[in-house]
Order: structure tokens, then sequence, then C-alpha cells
């Protein structure tokens, strides 16, 4: 989208903003929402989750650039937006970016005033580390109040005695509900696309303690906090354009490492509309994403000795596949299959991997976990060749169970085993809450793959190899193939 296109409907829609009920507002983000996610729907897959107070939801690209995960805080003054608006600019990230995102639709004031939203958000933090993402692999991003809130929960963390993330992507974060800034005054009449008044009734809305560090964050306290690195952006022409300078000024005060971006003569969280003059902030916001995430990029191996013969005889009629189930004594939850697999992949990231061509040999790169599916075909369905460049597994359930198929390359036996008792016990430790101890075939879910399980094993034990091509050939099955 353009500028001028974006800036001419944003007048329209602010005097209907201003003046529209609450239940119009709320209909008007879920428009919205649909409306940013257009570009990008094509190329991820959404899995919705649902908690005791709130719905979240995944939001996964098909091809994982980046590792770690965005937990994605939507805007909306805390009284608007929901889990479809949420999807709007998470999809438009995990699309830009290739990286997984994670949305929280936390509960909406003034039916759940504070502390209901910060809450929310401190359990959707919770859930992503015990999915298996480590707090410095988490990057909070989010626009408006959900810019505020990513600030509010570092400093409930910090409180809680919890790690912090890696990173904040502050997009015109509300960080001053007293609404004490100058841009208030100095803005009022060019922003196109905010009001004070309304800004001030959301604020009503959400509490009547307004210099609370957890609901105004720009009045914490440097000697009880803790900050991540924060990249923030903001519009010259907005009437909160103060609530980023400050916050910004209060960060690098206090020792914080923060940077500041102002596009002059742009409006409320404008980086939303992915605008093609200010492309540049989705590359300013990649890099900070590579920097906080530097040391911990997607694994990649070539393929051993071993594998690299089943994408060399692939044919018609032999395809080099094999098939693992396990059936259970009730019918499978799929979505929360899902959610174990989510978790299980992370664990074993060559086992979820696509085979990829390079100049001279295959390799296996990680990839996201492949969506599964129900099972209605016949067993170890042929892989085109194109699925094994996506995903070289296929997960599928039927009834009460549970099926893996690998494409040979990617583990033995063996291997696949202990894939699939790894995802069963996730399974039911989500389902019932079990505690299944990492035994008898069983890995430890949370934990990261040893060195060994990465390496070439037949180049490191094999030893010294005698024969020379002028030996005889390799021994030949004979007879007639029954299948």
């Amino acid at each position: 989208m353009t500028e001028k296109f974006v800036r001419a409907n944003l007048r329209y829609l602010k005097g209907f903003m201003t003046e529209s009920s609450l239940s119009a507002a709320r209909k008007t983000h879920v428009l919205l929402g649909d409306f940013m996610a257009v570009a990008h729907r094509s190329g991820v897959r959404h899995e919705r989750r649902s908690f005791d107070s709130f719905e979240g939801e995944w939001i996964i690209p098909e091809e994982e650039k980046r590792a770690g995960v965005i937990l994605y805080l939507h805007g909306g003054g805390y009284t608007c937006g929901n889990i479809e608006y949420a999807r709007g600019f998470g999809t438009v990230l995990a699309g830009d970016f290739g990286m997984r995102v994670f949305c929280c639709a936390y509960r909406l004031a003034p039916e759940f005033p504070f502390p209901a939203a910060l809450e929310d958000a401190a359990a959707a933090y919770e859930y992503l580390i015990s999915s298996g993402f480590e707090p410095d692999k988490i990057i909070l991003c989010g626009e408006s109040a959900g810019g505020g809130l990513c600030y509010a929960l570092s400093l409930k963390l910090f409180e809680l005695g919890r790690p912090q993330p890696a990173g904040i992507v502050a997009i015109s974060p509300w960080t001053d509900l007293t609404l004490s800034g100058k841009s208030h005054r100095e803005n009022r009449e060019i922003d196109p696309s905010m009001t004070t008044e309304r800004v001030r009734f959301f604020a009503e809305c959400y509490s009547a303690d307004r210099e609370n560090p957890l609901v105004s964050p720009v009045f914490f306290n440097k000697d009880s906090a803790a900050f991540p690195p924060s990249l923030i952006f903001a519009g010259g022409d907005e009437v909160l354009l103060d609530d980023s300078k400050m916050m910004h000024k209060r960060l690098c005060d206090a020792g914080f490492r923060s940077e500041l971006i102002i596009r002059p003569n742009m409006w409320h969280a404008y980086v939303l509309y992915d605008l093609k003059e200010y492309r540049a902030d989705y590359d300013k916001i990649g890099r900070f994403l590579d920097r906080r995430l530097a040391d911990d990029p997607l694994y990649w191996s070539r393929l051993d000795n071993a594998a690299l013969i089943f994408p060399a005889s692939r044919r018609r009629g032999w395809h080099n596949v094999f098939r693992l189930s396990a059936n259970l004594n009730e019918p499978v939850d799929r979505d929360i299959l899902q959610s174990a697999l989510d978790v299980t992949v992370k664990r074993f990231p060559l086992i979820s991997s696509r085979l990829r061509a390079g100049v001279f040999w295959y390799y296996l790169e990680q990839t996201s976990s492949p969506e599964i599916v129900r099972d209605g075909g016949y067993p170890i369905m042929k892989q085109r060749f194109l699925e094994v460049r996506k995903c070289a597994i296929r997960v599928l359930y039927y009834k009460n169970r549970v099926a893996v198929e690998f494409f040979h390359a990617v583990t033995d036996g063996n291997g696949g085993l202990i894939f699939l008792k790894t995802l069963l016990a996730e399974y039911l430790a989500e389902k019932y809450g079990a505690d299944i101890p990492a035994e008898k075939g069983v890995a430890d879910r949370l934990a990261s793959p040893s060195p060994e399980e990465l390496e070439d094993s037949f180049a490191e034990h094999c030893g010294t190899v005698g024969r020379k091509r002028t030996d005889d050939i390799a021994f030949t099955l004979k007879g007639r193939r029954e299948w």
C-alpha cells in the first residue's frame, strides 16, 4: 500500500472511530485485521490455542528462516482487538520475517480492567517457555497499547524474578496513560488517525491508577526494573509521539539499550500498514531480530553416508518412506497433538527438516513442524519430491491412532521410535498433566539436542575404508519383488 492511499482512508476512519460506540470500534478492528493479513495469508498456517482467560493463536510460516518466536500483543487501547484482529499483523510478522508468531488476545476493558491484560500477557509468556522456547529466543512485539504492555510485561517479569525476553519491538507504544506528553497539544490538529479524547476514554476504561508503572511503564523506577534492548517506531504527527520519546529517553538514562525511529509526517502505528515508502523499517526490524537471535541459527546438516542413498535411489515404485504408529485407548485430540508436535520437533531439529539440494550434495535444514492431517489414504503414500523439500516427515491421526511417516534420510527406525515416543509423552503431558520421565526411549522434550545427536556418526565410527573401486560390487538381492 502507499502512504497516500492509507492516509486518505485514515481520515475517514478517524471520524468514525472517534464518534462510534465501543462495540462498533471493536468490529472495525476485526476488519482491519483481515485487511492486514491479506498479503501473507497463503504463506502461513494458523493454530488456535484456548486458555482459561484468553484466546491465543500460532502463526507459522511455510518457510521458517529465523529460530525463536515473536510474542505479539495487539493494540486497541486495551478495549478493542480480539484474536481476529491480532491475526492481521501477526500474519505480516510471520510472513515477512519467516518466524513463528504467537498472538495473545488478552481480556479487554472495561469488562476486564487492569491487571487482566497484563496477567494474560504473562501467562502467554510462560506458555512459550513451557513449550520449549528459551527466554532469550522470545521477542516481544506490540503496537499502541500492545507496545506499552510489552514494557509492563518486562516490569512484571522482573517483579516475579522471571527471565527477560531477548528484545522488544514497540510500534507507537502507549506508555503514559496520564496523557502528560505535550504532543497531545502540539499534534492535536494534524494527527490523521487518533484523538486525545478517545485515548482518554480508553485510559479511563483500563485503570484509575494511571501512574502505576505496570499501567504507564514510562514511570518505572530504574532500581526495580529490567528491560531487554528495544527498537521503537513512532510517527511524527501522532498525539502519542511523546510516549515513545519519553520511554526511549528513560530507558537510555537508566542504562538500558533503546533505539528510537521517528518518521516525520506519519501517523500512529504506521508500521502496521506495510507502506511501500517505508519498507526500510521492516529491514530494520529484520536486522534487530538477527542481532537478538544471532546465536541460535536454524540447524542444518549434510546427509551422512548412511542417508545419501535414499534421495539418490528414489524411483516411481520405491520412495524410501517408513511408518511408525501407536494406538491410544481413546480418540486422538488433533489440536493437542499439534501442540505436542510443535514442542517435540524443537527437540529433534533434523527430523522435522526438509531436504535441500546444495551445489554438490544434499543437506537437511530445520523447518517448522508439519501440519497434522487426518490419515485418510493408504499407509506410506508416496512423498513427492516437492513435499520432501518442504518437510521430510508426515504426522497423521485417525480415530485412536497416531502415525509418523519418515523419509528414510532423516532417521532410521530407532530414531523414529524415539521421536514417536517423545511425541506421545508430550501429548499425554499436555492433555492430562502426566509426568513422564525421560527414559526408555523418551527424550527430554525441553532439552536441546546433544552434539552427538547432530554429528555424522558414520564418519565418526566407520574407521578407515580399505576397499577399492575395483573390488566386487555390493551384494544384490535377487528374485521377484512381492510389492
